[in-house]
């Protein structure tokens, strides 16, 4: 597994599982890490949070459209999404991940990391090969939880 990725991925993956909570009371819990040359194949909507100084790279929340839908419900307090977009729903999503990035950029620099976050990207589609550029691979954390799975990607690298 890529050394800087681990050494780093708490610091996403806690905040993910603590704003989500915060902000739905839904938990979540980590059931598997692993190293992929592309996304979790069942995203259809993903979020990618660009990381840099002195880490580069990218952090990303992504998920199947079913759980997306479900998640920006409880994200805005119980409304039906039935009627949105998918694009209103992604940006549901990128709202969250913007603040679970701005927390981990927090962590971070409490451990010597001085970085910045790029604005969300929001990526929509479903595809096996979508990849970070200047990364061969990813380290992958599926969260369970009851609205479904969601997959925290980390591709970082020390500058």
């Amino acid at each position: 597994m890529d050394e800087i990725a681990k050494q780093n991925l708490a610091a996403f993956i806690n905040p993910t599982i603590n704003v989500l909570e915060e902000m739905t009371g839904i938990k979540a819990t980590p059931t598997e890490v692993t190293l992929r040359k592309s996304m979790f194949p069942s995203s259809e909507i993903a979020v990618v949070i660009g990381v840099t100084g002195k880490l580069r790279g990218a952090f990303v929340i992504s998920s199947s459209k079913e759980v997306a839908y479900s998640m920006a419900s409880k994200l805005m307090g119980g409304l039906d999404t039935s009627g949105l977009g998918t694009y209103d729903i992604a940006e549901a999503i990128a709202e969250f991940a913007n603040i679970v990035a701005g927390n981990s950029m927090i962590i971070l620099e409490q451990n010597g990391m001085d970085i910045s976050i790029s604005p969300p990207t929001i990526v929509i589609g479903q595809g096996e090969d979508l990849r970070i550029g200047g990364f061969s691979e990813m380290v992958i954390t599926i969260l369970d939880s009851e609205l479904g799975e969601i997959a925290i990607s980390l591709a970082i690298m020390k500058v």
